[in-house]
């Protein structure tokens, strides 16, 4: 049951992508690249063995610690993301669609990668007992994290090929960089949470740091599709009329606004208001975005 909630909450955050953009890949290429993401996971666990070791020999305190091992990991896990993107999704998606596809090929990578993580993490837990909680948190922080960086990282990948000068190397770069801060943003706010004494000002800091980097990504795919070059393929819309947006952001709504209520009444503050954080900043912008297609 515990690592089914790797796999929902990622086909979840799947199907926002894909009423997101308006379209759906086939079946065999969302298939490819859950695996191109598993392939690419396993390749960032070997690379970032060495961190731990590195960090320790700085000496540093705990939050400059966490600070540097929290930017290399983003760096490794994002361009080797980055790196399957480019050579390991399907290029024919690209070509037959338009630079559009680009937005669900990083997302499929990135939630491969989450849902293989996902599952290490809760084979460490079970060592402790503590599955359940890991199991929910990195539902609905981790994993929609790791598709919000995708999302994102997608979306510039697309803006660099909508330039009429060539490929826009700035777009390119911010393919990347841009989702390397969003990802160690969140490890340093999250690794900060699990410090002795938990520094209030990470726990506070936590939703609204999901809240913005739910609305950054939603700006950003929103101005990646604004272009008619975004797409010159014809593809079957997912949901031309809106309808499957509003319902999906309702659902989302009424799960963040049931933890926000959980919170209240809880003595998990915090922690129950990070984790409604994804739902609502989703379920806000796909109701906004069936509102516009109606």
């Amino acid at each position: 049951m515990f690592y089914a909630a790797s796999l929902l909450p990622a086909l979840l955050m799947w199907e926002y992508a894909a009423i997101k953009v308006n379209f759906r890949l086939d079946r065999a290429a969302r298939r490819r690249l859950f695996r191109v993401g598993m392939v690419v996971a396993l390749a960032a666990i070997l690379l970032e063995m060495p961190i731990a070791p590195l960090v320790a020999r700085l000496h540093l305190g705990p939050l400059g610690g966490i600070a540097v091992k929290t930017v290399l990991v983003a760096l490794i896990e994002e361009g080797i993301d980055y790196t399957g993107l480019v050579f390991l999704a399907d290029r024919r998606q690209m070509a037959d669609i338009g630079p559009a596809a680009a937005i669900p090929l990083a997302t499929g990578v990135a939630l491969g990668f989450a849902v293989l993580e996902n599952i290490l993490y809760l084979l460490s837990a079970a060592a402790h007992g503590t599955e359940l909680a890991v199991a929910v948190m990195r539902a609905f922080t981790a994993i929609p994290g790791h598709a919000l960086d995708g999302m994102a990282m997608g979306a510039f990948y697309c803006l660099a090929w909508q330039s009429r000068r060539g490929v826009d190397t700035r777009a390119l770069v911010g393919a990347l960089l841009v989702p390397v801060a969003m990802h160690a943003a969140y490890d340093f706010t999250a690794f900060a949470n699990a410090l002795p004494g938990h520094p209030r000002w990470a726990a506070y800091g936590f939703p609204f740091l999901l809240l913005g980097e739910g609305l950054l990504t939603a700006a950003l795919v929103a101005r990646a599709q604004q272009s008619p070059a975004a797409m010159h393929g014809r593809v079957s819309a997912s949901d031309l009329s809106g309808r499957r947006a509003i319902t999906m952001g309702l659902i989302f709504l009424l799960l963040g606004n049931a933890l926000i209520y959980l919170a209240i009444r809880s003595s998990y503050t915090a922690q129950i208001t990070a984790i409604a954080a994804v739902p609502m900043v989703l379920g806000v912008d796909l109701g906004l975005t069936g509102l516009r297609r109606q």
